[in-house]
């Protein structure tokens, strides 16, 4: 699915204020594979967003960073997070970031490699990795309803997730098949009030539109009705994390 700039304006607060992290394990289970200290690494973010991973992997001493993010509103508020860290922040698609190429130890993808076609994404991340670097692709998404609501498609949706990353798997094989392909994958509770939710769902621009438009409206429905109520919800975080670029196809 291809996803353009415009499509996320005027979201960024929403998405700045309302989505929860990435669990500190995905972090830990990165530095486990990358060959490096921490320090030492150069990072490159794609699709940073407002900077949510682009934070993490700060705060976790990763020693330069590069976001690239297309939407200008979503970078304001990705310089003004990471401001205590040496983030550079540009302007960028993941297909052509614009960068130069073979010098990053990190390419990451955080819920954003669906903005481009998967193919276009893996071959500018292939041109940015310098030989032994690593590749990220990860994402975090809602599965279930509020608790004590069971909700019949809970399963279903978890499935939907979980088919994501087996997508991400296969296509990254296609591209890297010397490599080392690692999954993370875990499932996590996050708990929000009523208005943090509704939050939370405006900021879901890429379901708007399409197959996806009736369950987000119904999704706001209930949870506008929930005045003064606590919402927990289930998230589950994936990751493909790639390692040893020295086999990658060109």
């Amino acid at each position: 699915m291809r996803a353009s700039a415009r499509q996320f304006s005027g979201l960024a607060g929403d998405y700045a204020r309302f989505r929860p992290d990435y669990p500190d394990a995905l972090m830990q289970s990165l530095e486990d594979v990358i060959e490096k200290p921490l320090s030492d690494v150069r990072a490159v973010d794609i699709g940073a967003g407002t900077g949510r991973w682009t934070r993490q992997m700060a705060k976790a001493g990763v020693g330069s960073i590069v976001a690239i993010e297309p939407s200008a509103g979503m970078r304001d508020h990705g310089v003004r997070i990471t401001r205590p860290w040496r983030v550079d922040w540009r302007n960028g698609s993941g297909a052509d970031t614009g960068l130069p190429g073979g010098i990053f130890d990190l390419v990451t993808w955080a819920s954003s490699i669906h903005c481009v076609e998967i193919a276009e994404g893996l071959r500018e991340s292939i041109r940015l990795l310098r030989p032994g670097g690593c590749l990220a692709i990860l994402s975090k998404g809602r599965t279930s309803s509020s608790e004590g609501r069971r909700r019949p498609d809970n399963r279903t949706s978890r499935g939907r997730r979980l088919c994501e990353a087996e997508i991400i798997v296969d296509a990254v094989a296609g591209s890297f098949p010397d490599c080392e392909i690692t999954t993370f994958l875990l499932e996590e509770t996050h708990h929000f009030t009523s208005r943090q939710a509704v939050g939370y769902l405006r900021s879901l621009a890429h379901l708007r539109k399409g197959t996806g438009a009736p369950a987000l409206r119904q999704a706001l429905a209930e949870v506008s009705a929930m005045h003064g109520q606590r919402i927990a919800w289930t998230f589950v975080t994936w990751a493909v994390i790639v390692q040893d670029q020295q086999a990658l196809m060109p």
